[in-house]
């Protein structure tokens, strides 16, 4: 399970800095409406490896950092959290939060492996 974990863990990284270029780069040309969706996808790829990260907790897999956990609960937030504060933007200024966010998610998963 571990082993899955950590294939997880490379898979949101790599995720959450698409959404990051992606979502800036359509900043830049004025927003689209597919980067609410995008940063949906990032969020769902973040909960099944926080629940891929609690199945190997049960089975006795502990990371070597408590501060694992603040790091994926903050990387399970944090998308759409930024999503609801612009949720009533324009599309630029959502595209460009989103992309503060999926770079804020690329952070912290960085981050979690580390502390893995």
């Amino acid at each position: 399970m571990t082993a899955l974990h950590g294939l997880g863990s490379a898979v949101v990284l790599g995720a959450a800095l698409l959404l990051a270029i992606t979502a800036g780069i359509a900043a830049w040309l004025g927003g689209a409406p597919w980067v609410r969706m995008a940063g949906t996808v990032v969020t769902v790829l973040v909960g099944a490896e926080v629940i891929l990260g609690a199945i190997a907790w049960i089975g006795g897999d502990r990371p070597s950092e408590a501060l694992h956990y603040l790091y994926a609960i903050a990387a399970l937030g944090a998308v759409p959290l930024a999503a609801t504060f612009a949720s009533e933007a324009p599309p630029r200024p959502r595209a460009t939060v989103l992309a503060v966010a999926g770079l804020i998610v690329a952070v912290l998963v960085w981050r979690l492996a580390s502390t893995g």
